[in-house]
Protein backbone atom coordinates (compact mmCIF):
# COMPACT_ATOMS: atom_id res chain seq x y z
CA UNK A 1 0.00 0.00 0.00
CA UNK A 2 1.24 3.24 -1.07
CA UNK A 3 1.99 6.54 1.24
CA UNK A 4 -1.50 8.85 1.71
CA UNK A 5 -0.46 11.93 -0.02
CA UNK A 6 -0.16 13.44 3.34
CA UNK A 7 3.14 11.59 4.23
CA UNK A 8 4.49 12.21 1.06
CA UNK A 9 7.84 13.55 0.82
CA UNK A 10 6.66 16.69 -0.99
CA UNK A 11 3.44 17.53 1.85
CA UNK A 12 6.86 17.14 4.26
CA UNK A 13 8.78 19.76 1.67
CA UNK A 14 5.64 22.11 2.24
CA UNK A 15 5.54 21.41 5.49
CA UNK A 16 9.14 22.44 5.77
CA UNK A 17 8.52 25.65 4.19
CA UNK A 18 5.47 26.73 6.79
CA UNK A 19 8.14 26.07 9.81
CA UNK A 20 6.87 22.27 10.58
CA UNK A 21 9.62 20.06 11.31
CA UNK A 22 9.67 16.50 9.66
CA UNK A 23 10.60 13.54 11.48
CA UNK A 24 10.42 10.06 9.72
CA UNK A 25 10.04 6.71 12.18
CA UNK A 26 11.08 3.29 10.55
CA UNK A 27 7.66 2.45 8.89
CA UNK A 28 7.99 5.18 6.35
CA UNK A 29 5.26 7.68 8.60
CA UNK A 30 6.31 11.32 9.21
CA UNK A 31 5.38 13.21 12.29
CA UNK A 32 5.60 17.28 12.07
CA UNK A 33 6.66 19.26 15.18
CA UNK A 34 6.19 22.89 15.10
CA UNK A 35 8.65 24.47 17.71
CA UNK A 36 7.77 27.07 20.19
CA UNK A 37 9.86 28.30 23.65
CA UNK A 38 7.55 26.36 25.84
CA UNK A 39 7.94 23.05 23.79
CA UNK A 40 6.64 21.42 20.21
CA UNK A 41 2.79 20.78 18.62
CA UNK A 42 3.14 17.30 16.98
CA UNK A 43 0.67 15.90 14.36
CA UNK A 44 0.76 12.95 12.02
CA UNK A 45 -1.35 12.42 9.51
CA UNK A 46 -2.78 9.26 7.91
CA UNK A 47 0.51 7.05 8.86
CA UNK A 48 1.30 4.04 7.72
CA UNK A 49 -0.21 1.41 9.85
CA UNK A 50 1.36 1.65 13.58
CA UNK A 51 2.13 -1.04 15.68
CA UNK A 52 3.28 -1.27 19.05
CA UNK A 53 7.07 -0.94 17.91
CA UNK A 54 6.22 2.05 16.17
CA UNK A 55 3.90 3.93 18.47
CA UNK A 56 7.40 3.09 20.76
CA UNK A 57 9.41 4.57 18.61
CA UNK A 58 6.72 7.24 18.31
CA UNK A 59 7.19 8.04 21.67
CA UNK A 60 11.38 8.42 21.80
CA UNK A 61 10.76 10.76 19.11
CA UNK A 62 8.57 12.93 20.83
CA UNK A 63 10.54 13.48 23.85
CA UNK A 64 13.73 13.95 21.96
CA UNK A 65 11.69 17.20 19.96
CA UNK A 66 10.01 18.29 23.35
CA UNK A 67 6.76 17.66 22.38
CA UNK A 68 3.40 18.92 24.62
CA UNK A 69 1.24 16.60 22.41
CA UNK A 70 1.24 14.33 19.32
CA UNK A 71 -2.07 14.53 17.55
CA UNK A 72 -2.36 11.26 15.18
CA UNK A 73 -5.29 11.07 12.41
CA UNK A 74 -5.12 7.43 11.43
CA UNK A 75 -4.93 5.32 8.46
CA UNK A 76 -8.35 3.65 6.86
CA UNK A 77 -7.61 0.55 8.59
CA UNK A 78 -5.60 1.27 11.56
CA UNK A 79 -6.54 -0.80 14.67
CA UNK A 80 -7.67 2.49 16.80
CA UNK A 81 -7.41 0.22 20.26
CA UNK A 82 -3.96 -0.26 20.52
CA UNK A 83 -3.05 2.95 21.33
CA UNK A 84 -5.00 3.24 24.51
CA UNK A 85 -2.33 1.22 26.09
CA UNK A 86 0.11 3.87 25.33
CA UNK A 87 -1.51 6.98 26.53
CA UNK A 88 -4.05 8.09 23.51
CA UNK A 89 -7.02 9.05 23.93
CA UNK A 90 -9.84 10.67 21.56
CA UNK A 91 -9.61 13.98 20.47
CA UNK A 92 -12.33 15.54 19.51
CA UNK A 93 -11.09 17.95 16.83
CA UNK A 94 -9.78 16.64 13.97
CA UNK A 95 -7.25 18.33 11.75
CA UNK A 96 -7.82 16.47 8.13
CA UNK A 97 -11.11 15.26 7.07
CA UNK A 98 -12.48 12.55 8.76
CA UNK A 99 -14.89 11.46 6.49
CA UNK A 100 -14.53 11.69 2.76
CA UNK A 101 -15.18 10.31 -0.55
CA UNK A 102 -12.89 8.66 -2.68
CA UNK A 103 -13.84 7.43 -6.03
CA UNK A 104 -12.53 3.93 -7.82
CA UNK A 105 -11.02 5.31 -10.69
CA UNK A 106 -9.77 1.96 -12.09
CA UNK A 107 -13.29 1.46 -13.08
CA UNK A 108 -14.52 1.99 -16.68
CA UNK A 109 -16.03 5.06 -18.20
CA UNK A 110 -19.62 3.98 -18.32
CA UNK A 111 -18.93 2.18 -14.69
CA UNK A 112 -17.87 5.82 -13.41
CA UNK A 113 -21.29 7.40 -15.10
CA UNK A 114 -23.42 4.91 -13.91
CA UNK A 115 -21.99 6.01 -10.08
CA UNK A 116 -23.33 9.18 -10.73
CA UNK A 117 -26.91 9.74 -8.86
CA UNK A 118 -29.70 11.17 -11.61
CA UNK A 119 -29.55 14.67 -10.62
CA UNK A 120 -25.33 14.03 -10.74
CA UNK A 121 -25.79 12.76 -14.69
CA UNK A 122 -28.52 15.64 -15.45
CA UNK A 123 -26.38 18.15 -13.94
CA UNK A 124 -23.57 17.08 -16.30
CA UNK A 125 -25.70 16.04 -19.78
CA UNK A 126 -27.41 19.71 -19.02
CA UNK A 127 -23.43 21.60 -18.62
CA UNK A 128 -22.68 20.18 -22.06
CA UNK A 129 -25.86 21.48 -23.50
CA UNK A 130 -25.62 24.53 -22.10
CA UNK A 131 -22.08 24.73 -23.85
CA UNK A 132 -19.68 24.07 -20.93
CA UNK A 133 -16.18 23.35 -21.39
CA UNK A 134 -13.75 22.22 -19.10
CA UNK A 135 -9.86 23.28 -19.56
CA UNK A 136 -6.85 21.51 -17.10
CA UNK A 137 -3.53 22.42 -16.67
CA UNK A 138 -0.59 20.74 -15.23
CA UNK A 139 1.82 22.61 -13.54
CA UNK A 140 0.01 25.88 -13.57
CA UNK A 141 1.45 28.84 -14.73
CA UNK A 142 1.75 31.77 -11.91
CA UNK A 143 -1.05 33.60 -14.40
CA UNK A 144 -3.31 30.56 -13.93
CA UNK A 145 -2.72 30.66 -10.10
CA UNK A 146 -2.99 34.01 -9.96
CA UNK A 147 -6.51 33.95 -11.92
CA UNK A 148 -7.29 30.83 -10.08
CA UNK A 149 -6.83 32.69 -6.64
CA UNK A 150 -9.21 35.56 -7.65
CA UNK A 151 -12.33 33.02 -8.45
CA UNK A 152 -10.97 31.85 -4.94
CA UNK A 153 -11.10 35.64 -3.25
CA UNK A 154 -14.50 36.49 -4.75
CA UNK A 155 -16.08 33.92 -3.41
CA UNK A 156 -14.93 33.54 -0.18
CA UNK A 157 -15.71 37.59 0.58
CA UNK A 158 -19.29 36.43 -0.32
CA UNK A 159 -20.06 33.48 1.32
CA UNK A 160 -17.03 35.15 4.23
CA UNK A 161 -14.93 31.54 4.52
CA UNK A 162 -11.19 31.69 4.90
CA UNK A 163 -8.74 30.83 1.74
CA UNK A 164 -5.23 30.63 2.34
CA UNK A 165 -3.05 33.22 0.74
CA UNK A 166 -2.05 32.78 -3.14
CA UNK A 167 1.74 32.43 -1.99
CA UNK A 168 0.44 28.96 0.11
CA UNK A 169 -1.11 27.82 -3.70
CA UNK A 170 2.58 28.59 -5.52
CA UNK A 171 4.45 26.83 -2.79
CA UNK A 172 2.27 23.13 -3.27
CA UNK A 173 1.94 23.87 -7.30
CA UNK A 174 6.01 24.62 -6.66
CA UNK A 175 6.72 21.49 -4.95
CA UNK A 176 4.21 19.06 -6.73
CA UNK A 177 5.31 20.57 -9.96
CA UNK A 178 3.86 17.89 -12.70
CA UNK A 179 1.95 16.43 -10.20
CA UNK A 180 -0.07 19.96 -9.59
CA UNK A 181 -3.54 20.55 -11.61
CA UNK A 182 -5.68 23.63 -12.17
CA UNK A 183 -9.00 23.32 -13.86
CA UNK A 184 -10.94 25.81 -15.28
CA UNK A 185 -14.89 25.52 -16.92
CA UNK A 186 -15.85 28.26 -19.15
CA UNK A 187 -19.55 29.36 -20.63
CA UNK A 188 -20.68 29.33 -23.88
CA UNK A 189 -19.41 32.69 -24.50
CA UNK A 190 -16.21 31.46 -23.35
CA UNK A 191 -16.42 33.53 -19.86
CA UNK A 192 -14.95 31.64 -16.31
CA UNK A 193 -16.90 30.17 -14.47
CA UNK A 194 -15.02 28.31 -12.33
CA UNK A 195 -11.96 26.14 -10.97
CA UNK A 196 -10.60 23.87 -8.71
CA UNK A 197 -7.54 22.68 -7.75
CA UNK A 198 -5.75 19.48 -7.44
CA UNK A 199 -2.82 17.25 -6.43
CA UNK A 200 -1.16 14.19 -7.13
CA UNK A 201 1.03 11.60 -5.67
CA UNK A 202 2.19 8.06 -7.03
CA UNK A 203 -2.12 6.24 -7.73
CA UNK A 204 -3.78 8.80 -5.84
CA UNK A 205 -5.14 12.48 -6.87
CA UNK A 206 -6.29 14.58 -4.69
CA UNK A 207 -8.96 17.54 -4.68
CA UNK A 208 -7.47 20.46 -2.67
CA UNK A 209 -10.31 23.30 -3.34
CA UNK A 210 -12.04 25.13 -5.50
CA UNK A 211 -14.19 27.92 -6.43
CA UNK A 212 -17.51 29.50 -8.77
CA UNK A 213 -18.33 32.84 -9.68
CA UNK A 214 -21.40 34.11 -10.19
CA UNK A 215 -21.45 33.13 -13.62
CA UNK A 216 -20.66 29.40 -12.40
CA UNK A 217 -23.60 29.91 -9.63
CA UNK A 218 -26.22 30.31 -12.94
CA UNK A 219 -25.30 27.39 -14.71
CA UNK A 220 -24.50 23.84 -14.80
CA UNK A 221 -20.58 24.86 -15.21
CA UNK A 222 -19.71 23.18 -11.88
CA UNK A 223 -21.26 19.75 -13.08
CA UNK A 224 -19.12 19.38 -16.16
CA UNK A 225 -15.79 20.42 -14.53
CA UNK A 226 -16.16 17.75 -11.50
CA UNK A 227 -17.05 14.88 -14.02
CA UNK A 228 -14.59 15.97 -16.79
CA UNK A 229 -11.82 16.02 -13.87
CA UNK A 230 -13.24 12.68 -12.82
CA UNK A 231 -12.35 11.64 -16.53
CA UNK A 232 -9.16 13.50 -16.58
CA UNK A 233 -7.22 11.80 -13.92
CA UNK A 234 -8.39 8.54 -14.70
CA UNK A 235 -6.81 9.37 -18.52
CA UNK A 236 -3.68 10.00 -16.70
CA UNK A 237 -3.13 6.84 -14.67
CA UNK A 238 -4.35 7.73 -11.43
CA UNK A 239 -6.31 4.87 -9.75
CA UNK A 240 -8.05 6.86 -6.79
CA UNK A 241 -9.82 10.39 -6.37
CA UNK A 242 -10.08 11.87 -3.31
CA UNK A 243 -12.77 14.49 -3.11
CA UNK A 244 -11.42 15.69 0.53
CA UNK A 245 -14.19 16.06 2.91
CA UNK A 246 -17.61 15.55 2.73
CA UNK A 247 -19.88 16.38 6.25
CA UNK A 248 -19.72 14.09 8.91
CA UNK A 249 -22.25 14.17 11.71
CA UNK A 250 -19.38 13.37 14.37
CA UNK A 251 -18.02 16.46 14.05
CA UNK A 252 -21.03 19.29 13.72
CA UNK A 253 -18.68 21.99 14.93
CA UNK A 254 -16.18 21.24 12.34
CA UNK A 255 -18.05 20.26 9.03
CA UNK A 256 -21.21 21.91 9.03
CA UNK A 257 -20.87 24.39 7.00
CA UNK A 258 -19.39 21.37 4.50
CA UNK A 259 -23.26 20.26 3.75
CA UNK A 260 -23.88 22.01 0.75
CA UNK A 261 -20.75 21.09 -1.34
CA UNK A 262 -20.84 17.54 0.23
CA UNK A 263 -24.24 16.89 -1.19
CA UNK A 264 -22.69 17.91 -4.59
CA UNK A 265 -19.85 15.64 -4.33
CA UNK A 266 -22.09 13.16 -3.24
CA UNK A 267 -23.93 13.15 -6.87
CA UNK A 268 -20.76 11.81 -8.41
CA UNK A 269 -20.66 8.59 -6.43
CA UNK A 270 -17.75 6.74 -4.73
CA UNK A 271 -17.44 5.57 -1.65
CA UNK A 272 -18.08 7.56 1.92
CA UNK A 273 -14.71 6.64 3.83
CA UNK A 274 -15.40 7.47 7.94
CA UNK A 275 -12.22 7.58 9.45
CA UNK A 276 -11.85 6.49 13.07
CA UNK A 277 -11.37 9.66 15.57
CA UNK A 278 -7.92 11.41 15.86
CA UNK A 279 -6.35 10.31 18.67
CA UNK A 280 -3.77 12.78 20.95
CA UNK A 281 -1.31 11.98 23.27
CA UNK A 282 -0.46 14.48 26.25
CA UNK A 283 3.24 14.94 27.10
CA UNK A 284 3.05 17.80 28.89
CA UNK A 285 0.58 17.52 32.70
CA UNK A 286 -0.65 21.37 31.53
CA UNK A 287 -1.57 19.97 27.97
CA UNK A 288 -3.27 17.64 29.77
CA UNK A 289 -5.17 19.63 32.02
CA UNK A 290 -6.11 22.37 29.48
CA UNK A 291 -7.82 19.33 27.36
CA UNK A 292 -9.99 18.34 29.94
CA UNK A 293 -11.93 22.23 29.20
CA UNK A 294 -10.76 22.67 25.42
CA UNK A 295 -10.82 19.28 23.59
CA UNK A 296 -7.64 19.60 22.03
Amino acid sequence: MSLHIRQSKQWEEYFKKIRWKGVRIKNSSVLFFFKTPFGSFGKCQRPNLLGKKDLKEIDRVCKKERALFLKIELARDQNPKIFEEFGYVDSKFPLAPPSTLIIDLTKTKDALWGDLSKSGRYGARRANREGAESVFHRNPTNEQMETYYELQKSRSQKKKFYIAPLNDLLSRRDIFKENSFLGFVYDSEGSLAGGKFFLGYEDQALFLNGGMNEVGEKSRAGFDLMWESILYFKKLGFKSFDLEGVYDARYPKFTTKWIGFSRFKEKFGGEVVRFSPPKVKYFNFLFRFLSRCLSL
